[in-house]
Order: structure tokens, then C-alpha cells, then sequence
């Protein structure tokens, strides 16, 4: 969690977010639905990557956010999500 110990600080800019989660091979979870798809399309154009982003869903509680995240962490292949935005819930 950014803030936390090991982590981006607090009020780290989205794009610092992308590369640290690059560098240390972290998928994102996020509720930024405005400017994270904009700030991916910028990451990738200049050829970096990140494992993936999921975007929570505020219409689902955080129980539900949860369970979603564990049915992709246990049928997803390691790179399924690479450089991509998957909103949730899945379809």
C-alpha cells in the first residue's frame, strides 16, 4: 500500500507509481478510473511496462472488490495482465 513501509510515499505522482510497481514487479490496485489509463498509455509509449492494473469497482463493496482479486490471483497465468487495465468486476 502506497505509505506503507518499503513502499512509494503518500502523495507519490502516478507515473513514480507505474515505474516502482515496474521495478518491483507489483500489479496495481487502484479506485483511479480518470487518470491511471492515461498515465499507463504515457508508460508504455516510452517502451516501460508494468505487470498489470485492476481497477476496484465502487459500485461493489469491498468484500466483493476482494473476492474478484482472489478468483483472477488464482486462474491467472504470471503475465495475463501485462501492461494492461482490467476494471472490475470481470465480465
Amino acid at each position: 500500500m502506497v505509505g506503507e513501509s518499503g513502499t512509494p510515499p503518500k502523495s507519490t505522482l502516478d507515473p513514480e507509481i507505474l515505474c516502482w510497481c515496474e521495478d518491483n514487479n507489483f500489479i496495481l490496485v487502484t479506485n483511479n478510473r480518470t487518470s491511471m489509463p492515461v498515465h499507463l498509455a504515457d508508460h508504455i509509449a516510452v517502451n516501460r511496462h508494468v505487470p498489470g492494473i485492476f481497477i476496484l469497482n465502487p459500485n461493489l463493496s469491498i468484500g466483493e472488490n476482494i473476492e474478484e482479486l482472489i478468483i483472477i490471483a488464482l486462474a491467472s497465468e504470471d503475465d495475463e495482465y501485462q501492461d494492461s487495465i482490467v476494471y472490475l468486476p470481470l465480465p
